[in-house]
């Protein structure tokens, strides 16, 4: 696991998570929330109100099944996706290269030549832990003390994937895009496909660009380029990079694509503007604090104020759960039966390793009490596979 992995077990014991349900800013219990929330939701159904759930990126598959299941039961509801440090650029990009919005399922196993453009995927970026024993893998030494592989890196701090890379070149956050166009033109042109592209003096040396190349082509079906940029064109560029290397099928998996990072921004941006409007009548928050997350965090809260009823299923009081009329605390992962499928194909459940320390409830045991079938997680999970 990662740090933040490790650490989670502090949560666990955490004296600031909530002990019990809340309702208007006041102690109450499961059968009073749920009798609010449901009377709503009728209100809400007969009048045709919008329904709208913000949670982040759910690796759950039952979960998800529920919630599915929950919207369906409106006239006008929908489900966003928000992680609080976005990627949407990459399925954005996807979504015009290759007609379906997806994460794709990077393989540094089975990589010889790595480029990393801002993307820390060593330390930060999408999945570290996996990415960095994949990445081990093709890192061993050879008898002349040099890994048989390569990597090049361009960041403009230093990160962790840097301090590892063969060659790391520093460069400023808004030349990622002229690097990934001019490697691209140089590919396709020794590819025997030039484009005619007006390009810009490349910023970093022809002689870098050329050798760099020379190690792509020679690599050709074994070489990864990954973008941590947050430009669309930028990502739509890299995924044309990627193709004229041949990396679709060996080191770029979209057949099974990752589930792990699934924010929208553009869906985001959406529902702001119907907060904004006061077009929301129930607003359910799962896993995420909004206000404290997303820039604007005033005017957002402000927006909030023209809901009528909104309901935080969080482990504590944050900002956002502090301006909820019900919260709902969830079970901490330690506590709860689930399951999780981060990549397409790779499935666990997960087990619980303690009773619940405090009166809470997990988020699929609320949605089943929401649909009108409570049920265990325990139940809840066999019943789903």
């Amino acid at each position: 696991m990662c740090a933040v992995g490790q650490a989670s077990i502090l949560g666990l014991y955490d004296n600031q998570r909530l002990t019990h349900p809340m309702l208007n800013g006041n102690t109450a219990t499961w059968a009073e929330v749920d009798a609010t929330i449901t009377e709503r939701i009728e209100q809400v159904r007969q009048q045709g109100g919008a329904v709208r759930v913000l949670t982040g990126t759910l690796s759950s598959p039952t979960t998800t099944a529920l919630l599915d299941e929950f919207i369906a039961s409106f006239q006008n509801a929908r489900h966003v996706v928000y992680d609080p440090i976005s990627i949407s650029a990459i399925p954005d990009a996807y979504a015009t290269t290759h007609g379906i919005r997806l994460l794709p399922h990077y393989r540094f196993d089975r990589a010889d030549v790595v480029v990393g453009l801002d993307a820390d995927f060593l330390g930060t970026w999408i999945s570290p832990v996996e990415f960095a024993r994949s990445y081990a893998t093709k890192r061993r030494v050879t008898d002349n003390g040099l890994p048989d592989t390569f990597h090049m890196q361009f960041e403009s701090r230093l990160s962790l994937t840097g301090s590892k890379a063969d060659q790391r070149i520093r460069i400023a956050p808004n030349e990622i895009g002229p690097i990934v166009t001019h490697l691209a033109a140089r590919v396709a042109a020794r590819a025997g496909t030039p484009v005619s592209w007006d390009l810009s003096t490349p910023t970093v040396s022809t002689e870098v660009l050329e050798e760099l190349v020379d190690r792509l082509l020679a690599a050709r079906g074994r070489a990864l380029v990954v973008c941590g940029s947050q430009d669309v064109r930028t990502q739509i560029m890299c995924n044309f990079l990627n193709d004229l290397l041949g990396s679709y099928g060996t080191t770029i998996d979209i057949d099974q694509p990752s589930y792990q990072q699934q924010g929208n921004d553009a869906d985001l941006d959406v529902l702001r503007n119907e907060l904004a409007g006061g077009d929301v009548s129930l607003l359910i928050v799962a896993g995420v604090n909004p206000i404290y997350d997303l820039p604007e965090a005033s005017t957002f809260a402000a927006s909030l104020r023209k809901v009528s009823l909104i309901v935080s299923v969080a482990d504590r009081l944050d900002e956002t759960a502090s301006v909820a009329h019900v919260v709902c605390p969830d079970h901490h992962y330690l506590e709860s039966w689930g399951d999780a499928e981060p990549v397409a194909g790779v499935v666990s459940l997960i087990q619980p390793t303690i009773k619940p320390l405090h009166d809470t409830r997990s988020l699929i045991e609320s949605l089943a009490m929401w649909i009108g079938r409570p049920s265990t997680a325990y139940d809840l999970v066999r019943e789903h596979w």
